[in-house]
């Protein structure tokens, strides 16, 4: 009697394992998404539930850091 067997399986029956794990993983996240609320719907990727956010928001301007110096910080030394 061997104490670990090595079972070859066939292609096709790999591909159809992992199918049946992805299968098995949707299911959950679909279950999961039916208990959250409209807001958490959203932000998991239904941005219809919350009409108001399809509007863009304002443009904020990034700022210019080309001719600023660097500052190099150390920690203070605790006596």
């Amino acid at each position: 009697m061997a104490l670990c067997s090595t079972t070859q399986h066939s292609p096709s029956l790999l591909l159809e394992i992992q199918i049946k794990r992805r299968e098995i993983r949707v299911l959950n996240q679909s279950l999961g998404l039916k208990s959250l609320t409209t807001r958490q719907r959203c932000l998991a990727g239904n941005a219809s539930a919350l009409p108001f956010l399809r509007k863009k928001s304002p443009h904020v301007p990034t700022p210019n850091l080309e001719d600023q110096g660097t500052v190099f910080v150390r920690p203070l030394a605790i006596d």
